[in-house]
């Protein structure tokens, strides 16, 4: 929680750097959205040491994907992007921040930023697993939908347990099934909710626990 807390304060109170780069500032990137809020943006949160945090220029997607320009191995420690429909991390979203962390010590996070200032941040919680968790899905996600493949392994693993689910509305469906996941394959990856405007910037972990046979969902405030 306060890794993730330390990432979105970060990333609200940036300071524009002396360069074309990274001279951004987050409500560059929340009026990027007011301009055409049904297509997706993106920036990256670096660490340049000394000279502190700096969000990278904005690149801009389609309605449903976008790629990074300004990913550095050795600076960024977190990628963000917005989400038009409010959506939770996609299952592209999780490929790509496990592709990325394995060969990176610097990142730390995947966020998704929606219109109701609400960051979903996939947060790494231990690296060594990232390698072996990518090979289980780098051939799992549909590049057509960012979702996991209708036929592949993990969405069968998704489908067996989906009586744990079925009691919750579409947007806590997506949490848990996505929280069911990073918990069950031991990923090393936690799904963590920040509300901007919630009182001291609420933070919520999604989560599972194991009662007997069954899992169940669980939220920790």
């Amino acid at each position: 929680k306060a890794m993730t807390r330390a990432l979105v304060d970060s990333c609200l109170n940036v300071i524009p750097y002396p360069g074309p780069v990274t001279n951004v500032r987050w409500k560059d990137f929340t009026d990027s959205i007011a301009k055409d809020p049904t297509i997706e943006y993106g920036t990256s949160l670096n660490d340049y040491g000394n000279d502190g945090h700096h969000l990278t220029a904005i690149d801009t997607g389609t309605s449903n994907h976008i790629s990074f320009s300004y990913v550095d191995n050795s600076l960024t420690v977190s990628a963000i992007h917005y989400h038009p429909n409010g959506t939770p991390p996609s299952a592209h979203d999780l490929l790509e921040l496990v592709r990325f962390g394995k060969e990176s010590n610097k990142i730390q996070a995947s966020m998704v930023y929606t219109r109701d200032s609400v960051f979903y941040s996939l947060q790494i919680t231990d690296r060594s697993k990232l390698a072996a968790f990518y090979e289980r899905i780098k051939n799992e996600v549909d590049s057509t939908t960012n979702d996991f493949k209708k036929k592949g392994v993990i969405n069968k693993i998704l489908s067996k347990n989906r009586k744990t689910f079925s009691s919750l509305n579409d947007n806590e469906k997506s949490l848990m099934r996505l929280a069911f996941l990073l918990n069950k394959l031991d990923t090393g990856i936690q799904l963590i909710c920040t509300e901007l405007k919630k009182e001291s910037k609420s933070v919520t972990v999604y989560s599972i626990i194991k009662e007997k046979k069954n899992y169940k969902p669980i939220k920790c405030d």
